[in-house]
């Protein structure tokens, strides 16, 4: 089975979901306006983990450097700042990046229910509060202006 949440069937995705223990994760946008807690598996390699940490290979993904992952909508608690964000959209417009209007700092992706898994927003695990180390499984490598895959 694909570790990428994109390749998987909504009911695969769900039960995915489903399998790992939940921990509750805070975060917040680099000035503190926005605030939030999501309930999602841990982040840490897990033997039989099928939603991975995503590096979506999409262009504003690609220049806000995000690392996602994907909890259900009802699993994010707002704390603070879901109103004060700012949005964007581009390409098909079904979906909203979302950031600070203060600081900028990209917060999440939502897909207004229109991804293919389900009601899900892609939450930057770079807002995290604790130390985030991830290990990735492709390397790049930039020489010049193409970048070549190691």
């Amino acid at each position: 089975m694909s570790n990428n949440p994109t390749s998987l069937s909504p009911q695969a995705f769900q039960e995915a979901l489903e399998a790992l223990h939940n921990i509750t994760m805070a975060g917040s946008c680099h000035c503190g306006a926005v605030r939030f807690k999501v309930s999602h598996p841990p982040l840490d390699p897990q033997p039989t983990c099928q939603v991975p940490v995503s590096n979506c290979n999409c262009s504003i993904c690609q220049k806000n450097g995000y690392l996602a992952i994907y909890p259900n909508r009802k699993d994010i608690e707002w704390l603070s700042g879901w109103d004060e964000m700012k949005n964007y959209r581009f390409g098909s417009k079904n979906r909203d990046h979302k950031f600070c209007g203060i600081c900028g700092s990209s917060v999440c992706i939502d897909f207004l229910g229109n991804w293919h898994v389900g009601d899900v927003i892609g939450v930057n695990v770079g807002l995290r509060r604790a130390v985030l180390v991830l290990v990735l499984t492709d390397r790049w490598c930039l020489v010049g202006s193409a970048a070549r895959r190691r």
